[in-house]
């Protein structure tokens, strides 16, 4: 019979043998002792032998690791999985990233649903219409929904252009012919044409709320535009470089409606740079 003894602190009985370990564990708080394997199983070299073990038998049980070809449930994309032999295919459905895993396809029966709860019709299936674009007269395909209007443009380009034409038809005439007087080039284009110093010295024009440099330069239409309007001559020609010259806007705004040379001359100098600068 093995001898037995209390324990110290709390009189339990227990063999002389394990009363040291019923103390360190019970009332000292030691952990050395709670597995049974005095850290042995730490070791790099067991949990290393471990997965190995453990490997073997999923391969054995599960076929080995290789790389399978499926489509993405969303955009059909084809892209590689790497799964076991055996487990495959381990999914019913494979996305190949993130973004198409989280969107949803929201079936017929659900758009019916949902449009019958909103707007207290039955749902009405979108229909594609072939149709005629009012401004570029080109055809084009759009989905009719019932609750939509008619599609009149082909494009956002044609939308724009469809706006400019409706605010110029609320415009005054000169107004509009300002807009089509104006620059539409690059002064860097034409590096000798024109006397880039003035902007060295001055600097560009800038009114008050935008930078207030009142002694700036600014681009000054030598055949004024308003006397291109009340002559009928055609905005492309004003628009010209050849119709350009850099001047402080002072002198400019002090010149007024005033030309600073014949239109004559003008068709002669547009003639000259067209040819210089084909």
């Amino acid at each position: 019979m093995n001898p037995v003894c209390s324990c110290i602190y709390c009189k339990e009985v227990k063999s002389v043998k394990g009363i040291h370990t019923h103390v360190e564990r019970s009332h000292l708080g030691s952990t050395k002792y709670s597995n049974g394997h005095n850290g042995k199983y730490n070791t790099k070299e067991f949990i290393t032998k471990l997965k190995q073990s453990i490997s073997q038998k999923n391969d054995t049980r599960l076929g080995e690791f290789k790389n399978f070809l499926v489509n993405c449930f969303k955009c059909k994309k084809v892209f590689s999985v790497l799964e076991r032999e055996l487990q495959f295919p381990k999914k019913e459905k494979y996305f190949c990233t993130r973004v198409c895993a989280n969107s949803h396809t929201i079936t017929d029966d659900q758009k019916k649903k949902v449009s019958s709860k909103l707007t207290g019709k039955p749902y009405i299936e979108p229909i594609n219409v072939n149709t005629i674009c009012i401004v570029c007269n080109n055809p084009f395909t759009y989905t009719k929904y019932y609750t939509k209007k008619d599609k009149l443009f082909c494009s956002k380009t044609c939308t724009n252009r469809k706006r400019v034409e409706l605010k110029r038809l609320q415009r005054p005439a000169l107004i509009n012919y300002r807009a089509d007087c104006a620059f539409k080039f690059n002064l860097s284009d034409f590096p000798d044409e024109f006397n880039f110093f003035l902007i060295e010295e001055y600097g560009w024009y800038r009114p008050k709320n935008r930078g207030n440099n009142l002694t700036g330069v600014s681009r000054d239409h030598m055949i004024s535009v308003r006397y291109g309007f009340d002559n009928n001559i055609p905005p492309e020609h004003l628009s010209h470089p050849a119709n350009c010259r850099l001047l402080q806007h002072g002198k400019n705004v002090s010149k007024g409606t005033k030309n600073s040379i014949t239109y004559d001359e003008l068709l002669i100098r547009i003639k000259e740079w067209d040819e210089k600068y084909k």
